[in-house]
């Protein structure tokens, strides 16, 4: 893991140059220092091994964060549509607009309907009602438990896994439809373990834990059908 620009490998240099001519093209702020390789281990949430993002917080600010499975496999021009599309979801404001509006959307829908379930059987017997008059006393509880379950699912499932779509369409774009595909389909042929597991899994919101990542399959017929 690369600490420095001093230390970096020559892939590692290359990288990191390509990602701030990446972030000027873009019309970005970000300036990287360094690169971070992150194994996937399977869990859902995991980097998976097509997908790159840049650490903007903590120690770790300025390093690009790639999956190792990719280390020393790919040509620098091949890392670039798959950065330049992760710069766009992270820091293109248009993008950003509509995530973090989605975030407080849903914060607040389930903050509100836990906060009314749990003053619902309260409020009634106050204003006079009667519990065994009022409506169920279980569907705010029943309500609550939607809006923690679902909310989050559905945020997941049908926005940051479009999102992150329409940014592939943009940046396809400006780096290049073709040389875009080259790259992901290259990817696709090395068979890597977390990426071939999640091309099989049924492309539903209604699991336990649904991924906010598109599949490489996804991906690929998404900028085929954008020139179809």
């Amino acid at each position: 893991m690369a600490e420095s620009v001093g230390t970096l490998s020559n892939e590692e240099s290359s990288i990191v140059r390509l990602v701030a001519e990446l972030s000027s093209l873009l019309g970005v702020v970000f300036r990287p220092v360094g690169v971070t390789w992150m194994g996937n281990l399977g869990h859902i949430l995991n980097l998976p091994s097509d997908q790159c993002v840049l650490a903007v917080k903590g120690p770790r600010r300025g390093h690009v964060v790639l999956p190792v499975a990719l280390n020393g496999r790919l040509e620098i021009e091949e890392w670039r549509p798959l950065i330049a599309s992760g710069i766009f979801y992270q820091l293109r404001p248009e993008i950003r607009r509509v995530w973090s509006l989605a975030v407080r959307l849903v914060l607040t829908l389930i903050l509100t309907t836990v906060i009314f379930a749990v003053l619902f059987p309260v409020l009634f017997p106050l204003i006079g009602i009667p519990l065994l008059l009022s409506p169920s006393v279980v569907a705010p509880f029943l309500l609550a438990v939607v809006a923690v379950l679902v909310l989050p699912r559905a945020y997941n499932f049908y926005l940051v896994r479009r999102l992150r779509l329409k940014a592939d369409r943009q940046v396809a774009q400006i780096v290049g439809r073709e040389q875009f595909l080259r790259a992901l389909e290259k990817i696709d042929t090395f068979h890597i373990i977390d990426l071939e597991e999640r091309k099989v899994e049924k492309l539903t919101m209604w699991k336990r834990k649904v991924s906010p990542w598109p599949t490489i399959t996804e991906r690929i017929d998404n900028l085929k059908r954008q020139y179809s």
